[in-house]
């Protein structure tokens, strides 16, 4: 445990995407994989629930929402992003 009550672990989530002979990474690291969960989680949540949303069937979370803007909404100081992600590869489908 650290000073804040907070898991002194470290994590890094790496994400890689190949695809029509490109390649795509994103990763996120911070402190705490377990306050990250529910974040995560919730973040899902609101999105698959908002009104605009229109997709249905058994998706993977991917394949449900943008993975790229959600580790993006997940940044904050306890969280850094990084990878080449800015140059998405085009998905199919929904």
């Amino acid at each position: 445990m650290d000073d804040s009550g907070r898991s002194a672990q470290r994590f890094e989530l790496v994400v890689r995407l190949a695809q029509d002979g490109a390649t795509r990474t994103a990763s996120v690291r911070g402190q705490d994989i377990y306050a990250v969960t529910a974040p995560i989680v919730i973040e899902a949540a609101l999105r698959l629930l908002a009104p605009e949303y229109r997709q249905s069937g058994a998706l993977a979370l991917a394949e449900a929402v943008d993975p790229v803007d959600l580790l993006r909404a997940l940044h904050g100081p306890a969280r850094h992003l990084v990878g080449d992600a800015e140059s998405p590869i085009s998905r199919s489908g929904g």
